[in-house]
């Protein structure tokens, strides 16, 4: 018995159009079962969802500095602060539960306005309390602060107040609007 030799395969010259069509088509639709084709798929179906959920661009960043004023207040309060949005568009920060500031107490804010992200740092310096004809003054233990720089929108809030304590929230600012957090410590 004579094994025969294996048939060559044709030149591409020899095959009809309609196999060679055939061919090509399968080399194509073959990229869609293989692993790699789907890794790219999937890399670049998440870039475009990253550009997509980029935010924009966030504008120049601004820092203002403002004192406050002091009232009298709960001695007893737990530290923390209270944004009121007022119908002129401006808002006040009333930080409670302060030591007794004194009369010639300070208490700043540092406001880092970047967007809509603000970062406030407080610092107090409270003065010696002096007794007046052997009358004690009311203690002065709220600290009233106005942001007349801001818009209305959503502003997202990090205050860092003395003492290592702190609390993060959003604010959106519209007249009427209320809002106290405590200072987490």
């Amino acid at each position: 018995m004579q094994i025969k030799p294996r048939e060559k395969f044709p030149h591409p010259a020899h095959v009809p159009a309609r196999s060679r069509k055939k061919f090509t088509i399968m080399v194509i639709l073959s990229i869609f079962q293989s692993v790699e084709f789907y890794v790219i798929l999937t890399v670049v179906a998440a870039a475009v969802v990253a550009l997509c959920a980029r935010p924009s661009s966030l504008g120049p960043v601004d820092t203002h500095l403002l004192s406050a004023w002091f009232i009298p207040g709960d001695p007893d309060a737990e530290p923390g602060i209270c944004c009121e949005c007022l119908d002129s568009g401006d808002v006040l920060i009333r930080r409670v539960g302060l030591p007794d500031m004194g009369s010639n107490g300070t208490a700043a804010l540092a406001i880092t306005k970047k967007g809509n992200d603000l970062h406030i740092i407080e610092r107090l310096t409270p003065s010696p309390v002096f007794v007046v004809n052997g009358e004690r003054p009311e203690p002065l233990t709220e600290a009233v602060f106005t942001l007349d720089f801001l818009g209305q929108g959503w502003y997202h809030i990090k205050y860092e107040g003395s003492g290592s304590r702190f609390a993060a929230f959003s604010l959106h600012v519209r007249p009427g609007i209320r809002l106290c957090r405590p200072l987490i410590q």
